[in-house]
């Protein structure tokens, strides 16, 4: 063959190779945006979605569904939905918050009894203040208690690094071949947060820690910092404060010298600016992680977040 000959022939092939590795390259990209999760992990609140994200970040062949997506309010009022039931029975995993946050599963549940269940609080203990008996009257005249459990427990760092370190060593179980990584992730991520939230603890040191608080889930945070509350004054989507819990609020912040009100963003109200005004003292509305936009530094932020803040109102406080 002369080679005026070759050359034809050796663009023919050159064109063939290129189509072949294109065709190649095409099936195994469709392939992967088709192949099917190995680990399908639903969550049921926010705060432990974004936990989840960072245990198995990098184990290839994870999926994360968040059940409540970003919703505002509080979980206790959530339904689940038709799209959520497909989720689950989807599942191969679901990791709760427990103490009493998902009253909203408990039906759902029982239709996907070969879901693993993690329970990210398991084992912590609560503080005193997070349990509390109340007295209802029922139709029947007949008075019975009841524990109400405050189950924010993620808004004390401490604590949320246990629900971190239970989902690393719950997951090791369940997937022995990716225990290492799940565990690795899980000790990474709490060093980040202890960082931070040592930040935020450095931020709110010499500040007073008197407070009145709007909506309990602060409670946790105000422990973690140190900050005596005075009074709680409870919120929720359908509970508006009373006029006689204000003035009480008032009252006993003026009586015991409080510093400060805290106030959960998603519940932020005129209530608060009053007793705050009254009082002549700040009024900090402070994030509780519940809403984000589906990141794993969620977390990070809120207490980076909360830490400009308390640096802002140090700043005003000191000068």
């Amino acid at each position: 063959m002369n080679q005026k000959n070759k050359a034809p022939v050796f663009v023919i092939g050159l064109l063939c190779a290129i189509t072949a590795l294109c065709i190649l390259l095409t099936v195994n990209f469709n392939r992967a945006k088709t192949e099917p999760a190995r680990i399908n992990i639903s969550t049921s609140l926010y705060p432990v979605y974004v936990a989840a994200i960072n245990v198995t970040k990098g184990v290839d062949g994870v999926s994360i569904e968040n059940l409540t997506g970003n919703m505002s309010g509080c979980a206790h009022d959530y339904q689940l939905t038709t799209g959520n039931m497909k989720t689950l029975q989807a599942s191969d995993v679901l990791i709760i918050n427990g103490m009493e946050m998902e009253e909203f599963l408990e039906g759902g549940l029982a239709s996907v009894p070969n879901v693993a269940v993690i329970n990210s609080g398991e084992g912590i203990e609560l503080p005193d203040f997070a349990i509390e008996e109340h007295e209802h009257t029922e139709e029947e005249e007949q008075e019975h208690e009841h524990e109400h459990v405050n189950g924010h427990i993620w808004l004390n760092p401490d604590l949320y690094c246990k629900q971190v370190q239970n989902i690393a060593d719950a997951l090791a179980l369940l997937y022995p071949a990716d225990a290492a990584k799940f565990l690795e992730n899980s000790q990474a991520y709490q060093a980040e947060v202890k960082a931070k939230a040592e930040e935020l603890k450095t931020a709110v040191s010499d500040l007073p820690k008197k407070v009145i608080i709007f909506h309990d889930s602060l409670e946790y945070l105000a422990e973690y910092l140190g900050f005596v509350p005075l009074k709680t004054v409870e919120m929720d989507t359908d509970i508006t404060p009373s006029t006689g819990e204000i003035t009480d609020a008032i009252a006993i912040g003026r009586a015991q010298g409080a510093a400060f009100v805290l106030c959960e963003k998603q519940f932020e109200s005129s209530a608060a600016a009053s007793v705050a005004k009254d009082l002549g003292i700040p009024l900090i509305v402070l994030d509780s992680g519940v809403t984000g936009s589906g990141g794993g530094e969620a977390y990070l932020d809120m207490l980076e977040a909360t830490r400009c803040k308390m640096q802002e109102v140090r700043s005003k406080n000191l000068s």
